[in-house]
């Protein structure tokens, strides 16, 4: 696991909260366990990554990729929230 990268996206997750709800929180805890849970949260993501037109590959099997499905269909799903807090913010990170 890309430890940097983990920690970047936790970040970015509480902006993202922080903004739609008012309370940072860890977005990493709403990795499903299920493969149906993982499934859709995968399905939203890649609505929100085509609307800014992101076509990288990620890896289901790889934490930090179910960390960005997380994310980006956290994003996909709160708009305001999105347009709020810069994609990547997380490589500001203090202390990075």
């Amino acid at each position: 696991m890309n430890v940097s990268y983990w920690k970047d996206l936790i970040y970015e997750g509480e902006l993202l909260t922080d903004a739609a709800e008012g309370i940072p929180r860890d977005l990493s805890n709403d990795i499903s366990d299920s493969e149906a849970g993982r499934a859709s949260v995968r399905r939203e993501a890649e609505q929100f990554r085509a609307s800014v037109n992101d076509k990288r590959p990620r890896d289901p099997d790889r934490p930090e990729h179910q960390l960005q499905d997380v994310i980006d269909a956290y994003r996909w799903n709160h708009p305001d929230a999105a347009g709020a807090v810069r994609r990547g913010i997380g490589f500001t990170r203090p202390g990075r």
